[in-house]
This record gives C-alpha cells, structure tokens and sequence, in this order.
C-alpha cells in the first residue's frame, strides 16, 4: 500500500468526444460539439488527430493494416505512438518528487489513458491517498469520470482535487460547494497547493484532523467544511525540482521546463496573471543547476512552459547565453514584437527549434480592445526575424472578441495569408468570467460564459462560422488544432525524428482534410484516401 498515487493527466474521453463528433447537430451552434468539428477528422468511422493520422500510416505502410475494436474504432495503443500527452508533465512530476522528499511511499500515473495498465497496478495496491491534477483537465466531465473510476476501483483511498481548473472555478465562484459533484474527498484551493497536499498526505497516513490543514473544501456526509486560507509561496532555489528524486523510467529526452511563474502583461481575455499572483522569476544560477541536472539525466529537448519567456529582454538575453553552453533543442511561447535579429540569431545558435507566438488578432483595433500592448506591423516584424532564421513559427488566434467585426476578421486571415507564419492555430473567444473582459461585459454586452455567448458585435454561433471559414479559405499555412497539443506536438514530431519539412507536409495533409469536411461537397472521402496514402510515404 502506497501513501500517495499522483495522478497527472486523463485526456477527454474519447468515447464521449466520438458520439459528440458524429452528432448531427454538433455541426451547428456552439459548445464543445462544434469546438471538436475543429480539432478532429472523421477517418474511416473514427475522430483522428494528426498524431493518429501519422501513426496510422506509419503501421499501414509496416503492416499493411491497423487492427480495430468490435466496434470498428482504432485502439488507443495503436494511435497514441505521437502523441504531445506523452511528454512528461511537470506539475505531476513536481508533486511526486516533493511528497518524495518528505519520505513518503508514492506513485505516479502520468497519463490515465496511455498507462492503462499501471493505473490499474497502482489502484489495485490501495493508495492511501489519490492526488489528481486538473491543470489539463478543462472538462469537468473528465474530472468527474476519473474520480468515479478511481471510487470504484480502490473504495478506500481519499481522494483530493488540484491544480488550476480547481482554483479557477474557485476564482470564479468562491463557493465551496462547486467541486462537491466530482464525489471527491477533498479540494486543494491554492494555485500552488504542494505544502498543502503534503500536509494532507501525512494527516491521512497518520490519522490527524484535516481541519487544521489549510486551503482546503473537505466533502463529507455532513456537509462541507472549508478551512483556512494560507496562500502558498513558492521560491525557485527553496522548492526546486530535485531531479535525483525522479525514476529514470519517468524521464525522456524531452521534458517540460519553468523558469518564471505568472506574466507581466494583463491581456483582457486572459486569467492567467490574476489565478498565478506576482510574476516570480527563477535566478540564473537556479536555472543554470536545472539544466546542469536535465542534461546529466538525458534529456535533449525542452519545452519552456514559461508564458513569457523572452520578456524582459535582457535576462532572455542572459538565459540565451546559457542555454549556448549545451546542446538542448528547445522550444518556447514568445512575445515576437521584443525580439532584434540578434536575440534571434542568439535563439537559433542556442538551439530554438520553434516558438509559439499569441498574435491573437490581425488587427490594430482588436488588439488594443485585448490589451495586447503591441501593433500589427510589430507582429509582422517579429515573425519575420524568426522566419529568417529559420525558426518554426505556431501563431494562434481568436475569432470572436468583444468588437469583433467582419473587416477585423479579414485583418486576421490577411495577417496569416502574408505574415510568413509557418503553422497557425484558431480558436474562438472563450468567455472567462475571471477575465478583465468581464469586468466589461456590460460595454461590450457580453453575456454567457464558456464557448456559448453573445455580445453587441457577435455571437458565438457566428465565431464558429467564421474559424470555420477561416481554416478553409487559408492557403499559406497549416492548421493545427488545440487538441493536438500544438507546439508540444510539432516538438514531439521533431523529437521522434520528423524533419521539418515531413512535419509540414504531415500538417498540410491534415488541414485538407479538416478543409474537405467543412466544405461538406460530399467528395472528402476520396481526397482524404489519397491525402492519407501521401502519408504512408514518409510516416
């Protein structure tokens, strides 16, 4: 019997996702049903994501075939060889090695899906505590079914809820009762929450009061309890990572990496400054020790989870000069508009293999109405040094902010057409009530929540509408979509040895056949056969 099992991650049921996607009216409207018609492709009879699709035809091309389930559908086994979820995730990992250090028995489940098989080993051994993550679980359906799972097979453990989808709603609410009908034990509300947990953990294994830990929702019969508030510090060199405490079998040449928590900007659409606090900064001495201790261990490819990892300019510039001092390839969300060519060049000789770019709009007004702080032509000029050293580009954007028009739109589609962006990402305005923007809605009319909405200039019916159009009326670039992990994703391919130039083509495939089924002229089953046989060529 462990004390502790973390668990990590559970990806959307795709079961559930399947019978939303095949609904008939998932196509119209708004709401997660229409959101997947963006994300998956329909393939003989099954909802693929380009992983899938390049795994697929990698087995065709080896095997001449892939097995399928009774009900006709691939096995996740089969499918998931590519998958970005794959990737060690860092806010499970940290938990694990920090319970670790307290001299506590724990497990880990990094994924519930792709490790079906330990999940059921580790439940089976009667963990006295379960810990699940919800920071990649934004579906409270998934939360809820993880739960129920893990209920039913160990009956016994206490089960406690973390992560930021728990502290948003919290945000969001400030009710105590919101998380009662995920039927967990606990809820951990505190955007850091491992001191918390840590605490919980030993009151469990050794019989104390739960009322005297802190930042906590205890669910019990008699109804439920809501402890103190005490909000968790964190300092990068004191609550370090100690990677000497991580299993090798846990590891793998590419791995997610922080060095700075929270963001300096306060885009309007955007919860992430006000859930994370104060920007906090990991020192370079710090940072440096981190990658001294991922480079003892293997690992060759990072994926920099910071928000804003290029600001302010001059510790990018001191970190950059770091990173010269291995051989890592890396991967980072950067704000292009403060970038130079030498900065740049500096990234490509450090070893920047792609940046995700949050352009969000291709126009000066919605820009401005997003407290992006930035101009069109200073977007233009930042792509265009990272495209010239030939760095991957991923810009995402959003249809459907508040005054949001037909002519801002074509300011974006233009944007994608002629930027020299190399892939792009849509999705429409998501309605945060933990946003600055809700602190508009009555300007803006806003009202709803969620990807269901209206306001003075827009709905989200029309959103979808318009994404949609969107994705089939672009030319220059690929489409990749949310749920593939995107620049995770194109990291993942690099890493298991896709060259740049298969990556394109594999995404370019992938967006002709999403483009096929938009257009709905009843010919995208011959061209999605003759796109996929492309790719048993080079998979």
């Amino acid at each position: 019997m462990s004390d502790c099992l973390v668990i990590s991650y559970s990806e959307p049921s795709r079961g559930r996702e399947r019978r939303q996607f095949f609904d008939g009216q998932s196509k119209s409207g708004s709401g997660w049903g229409r959101f997947l018609h963006l994300n998956y492709v329909d393939f003989q009879g099954d909802i693929m994501l380009p992983n899938h699709l390049a795994r697929i035809a990698r087995l065709t091309r080896e095997h001449g075939g892939v097995r399928r389930t009774a009900e006709g559908h691939f096995h996740e086994s089969d499918i998931a060889t590519y998958s970005a979820w794959k990737i060690p995730l860092l806010g499970g990992l940290y938990l694990y090695q920090y319970l670790k250090s307290l001299s506590f028995d724990v497990e880990i489940v990094q994924h519930a899906q792709l490790e079906q098989e330990k999940l059921e080993q580790c439940l089976d051994n009667g963990p006295k505590v379960i810990a699940i993550s919800t920071t990649l679980l934004l579906n409270p359906l998934d939360i809820a079914d993880l739960v129920r799972y893990c209920r039913k097979r160990c009956p016994d453990a206490f089960i406690v809820l973390g992560g930021m989808s728990i502290w948003n709603g919290y945000q969001d609410k400030k009710d105590p009762a919101a998380f009662k009908s995920y039927r967990a034990d606990a809820a951990v509300i505190d955007p850091r929450a491992f001191h918390t947990l840590g605490r919980l953990v030993d009151a469990v294994c050794h019989a104390k009061p739960l009322e005297d830990i802190p930042n906590l929702f205890l669910y019990r019969r008699s109804g439920t309890v809501a402890t103190s508030r005490q909000p968790e510090e964190f300092d990068f060199v004191k609550n370090a990572l100690r990677y000497e405490l991580i299993d090798s079998d846990l590891l793998q040449r590419i791995c997610l990496v922080r060095s700075q928590i929270s963001c300096p900007f306060a885009c309007s659409f955007c919860s992430y400054p006000t859930s994370q606090g104060a920007v906090l900064k990991a020192p370079l001495d710090a940072v440096e020790a981190e990658f001294n201790a991922l480079k003892a261990r293997g690992v060759e490819y990072l994926l920099f989870v910071d928000d804003t990892f290029n600001v302010p300019p001059h510790r990018f510039r001191e970190v950059l000069q770091l990173l010269k001092k291995y051989d890592f390839n890396w991967y980072a969300f950067i704000r292009c508009q403060y970038l130079d060519r030498q900065q740049v060049i500096d990234m490509r000789e450090s070893g920047c293999r792609g940046a995700y770019l949050g352009i969000e709009s291709g126009s000066d007004d919605i820009l401005k109405a997003m407290n992006k702080r930035v101009t069109r032509e200073q977007y233009l000029r930042g792509v265009d040094l990272l495209s010239t050293e030939g760095i991957t580009t991923l810009a995402s954007f959003i249809v459907g902010f508040p005054g949001e028009t037909m002519e801002t739109f074509r300011d974006t589609v233009n944007f994608i057409e002629t930027s020299g962006v190399e892939f792009y990402n849509v999705k429409i305005f998501y309605y945060d009530h933990t946003t600055p923007v809700h602190e508009e809605a009555a300007t803006h009319g806003l009202k709803g929540q969620g990807m269901s909405w209206t306001h003075n200039t827009m709905g989200s019916s029309e959103a979808f509408t318009l994404s949609e159009e969107l994705i089939k009326s672009v030319k220059h670039a690929p489409y990749i979509a949310q749920h593939s992990g995107e620049i995770w994703e194109i990291a993942h391919f690099h890493e298991r040895g896709f060259s740049p130039a298969q990556i394109r083509r594999l995404y370019g495939n992938c967006t002709r056949m999403i483009q096929e089924e938009l257009a709905s002229n009843g010919r995208s089953a011959g061209i999605k056969k003759t796109l996929f046989e492309d790719l048993t060529t080079f998979c």
